[in-house]
């Protein structure tokens, strides 16, 4: 069970597909990532949907650290890119490089969001990017690459952006791939849902450096419908996102003590689907139903204190991971 990372990059238009963004925040919390790097979302004005995009997607899919940094301004209300992430996230440094511009009736200048996190013992810097105009998405390209080559070589970096502008021969995004692995196209999910082709080519890139192997890649495409119920997709732009394995070495009781952990939570969650059949109106049920809770009570417990002793062995972290082949 080796400790791993998920994240994802995603232009949400504003959740505007879906009327609000309830469809938004529960296709983020359903893929379980650690952090979620955001374009296109708003915090005030028409596009925001009367709320503050940003504080009601924290809340609503559970990853509650959240940055806002903003790169336009359209019908008077900010809108710009944002991150979520379960981690505690730092400082957020703005980064202008480009002119202002009017473009599709907003009005800003293309910003880079910067922001640090520690991740699992390991100081991650995270951008998230939205150029638009082809001299700002070669600039964004440049930018990226000198912020990364100036960082100290341990430091890890997860990058998510909509770049408006596909891979390929003279391509600007082969300054990004000088200094940052690119995860779309090395280890795709093979599922009918995945965007191999849509209308515009690919132009959102989730892309990492760091002490990390590359397990999956997966999509959704625009247009698919989520469920039975055909629910609309609530963007015009696919996500990617990546699943990374944590490649460095540690003590091997911290592997002991995530297992013990899963184990244990593992149990609590089997014991609570038990109560779903028990009546507590039924004296013998109701008996059942203590039993039951004192014992997930305890195995909670015990989980807890597995993890604290990880946190004092200085472990990568007492969470679990699924392996899967790498690409």
């Amino acid at each position: 069970m080796p400790v791993g990372l998920r994240f994802m990059t995603w232009n949400i238009s504003y959740g505007k597909f879906d009327g609000h963004l309830r469809t938004v925040a529960t296709l983020i919390r359903g893929t379980g990532v650690d952090a979620a790097i955001l374009q296109e979302i708003a915090i005030s004005g028409p596009l925001a949907g009367g709320v503050n995009q940003v504080d009601q997607l924290a809340a609503d899919t559970g990853l509650g650290n959240r940055v806002f940094v903003k790169d336009g301004v359209y019908g008077g209300g900010d809108v710009g890119n944002a991150v979520l992430s379960r981690f505690p996230l730092g400082p957020v440094q703005t980064i202008t490089y480009g002119p202002t511009r009017i473009i599709g009736g907003m009005t800003g200048a293309p910003t880079l969001l910067r922001v640090t996190a520690s991740i699992h013992r390991l100081t991650h810097h995270i951008f998230s990017a939205h150029p638009r105009h082809d001299d700002d998405i070669r600039a964004c390209a440049r930018l990226v690459r000198d912020q990364v080559q100036g960082l100290p070589g341990g430091d890890a970096v997860l990058f998510g952006a909509d770049m408006n502008w596909g891979r390929g021969t003279g391509s600007p995004i082969s300054d990004l791939t000088a200094v940052l692995q690119d995860s779309f196209g090395r280890c795709p999910d093979t599922s009918p849902s995945f965007c191999a082709q849509r209308e515009g080519g690919d132009v959102d890139y989730a892309m990492y450096r760091g002490p990390y192997q590359l397990q999956s890649t997966e999509s959704r495409c625009p247009g698919d419908s989520l469920d039975a119920t055909q629910t609309a997709f609530p963007s015009d732009h696919a996500w990617v996102l990546a699943t990374v394995k944590d490649l460095r070495p540690e003590d091997a009781q911290c592997e002991q003590l995530r297992v013990g952990s899963r184990d244990r939570l593992l149990r609590a969650i089997e014991m609570q689907q038990e109560k779903e059949g028990l009546d507590p109106r039924n004296p013998a049920d109701r008996r059942e139903i203590t039993r039951i809770n004192n014992e997930i009570t305890r195995l909670r417990s015990e989980a807890s204190g597995l993890r604290q002793q990880a946190d004092q062995l200085a472990c990568l972290s007492s969470d679990w991971f699924p392996d899967a082949p790498p690409c």
